[in-house]
């Protein structure tokens, strides 16, 4: 995957040290897997979604559980592709972890997924 084709997705490859910079956390720690950022044009501002066990759980902020739109959210964040290990909201960015050794279709495919929330 080049530079070129991540940039008209609009996506961002994050360094190592970009992110230990960052306040960006990720809770996994396998070195095979990317950080990438996208613009948020969601309506979630601020969350934190893991997957545990092929599924993804909120890891924070807590009081999104307690939420009325939370179980409509979670649906969405399931049906995101298996390829999403991590991913956390703000207020202007999506950042999340995946396997860039799947190719730019994946990459894609994560895009259009993302844009749908």
């Amino acid at each position: 995957m080049n530079f070129i084709e991540l940039i008209l997705l609009g996506a961002r490859f994050n360094s190592p040290s970009s992110l230990s910079t960052s306040n960006v956390s990720f809770k996994s720690d396998d070195i095979k897997l990317a950080s990438y950022q996208i613009k948020n044009s969601s309506n979630i501002k601020e969350a934190h979604f893991i997957k545990d066990k092929n599924e993804f759980i909120l890891y924070s902020p807590s009081r999104l559980k307690y939420s009325e739109e939370y179980e409509s959210l979670l649906l969405s964040i399931r049906s995101l592709p298996e390829s999403i290990i991590e991913i956390i909201f703000s207020k202007a960015v999506m950042v999340f972890l995946w396997d860039e050794n799947l190719g730019i279709e994946e990459l894609r495919r994560i895009d259009s997924d993302l844009k749908k929330l």
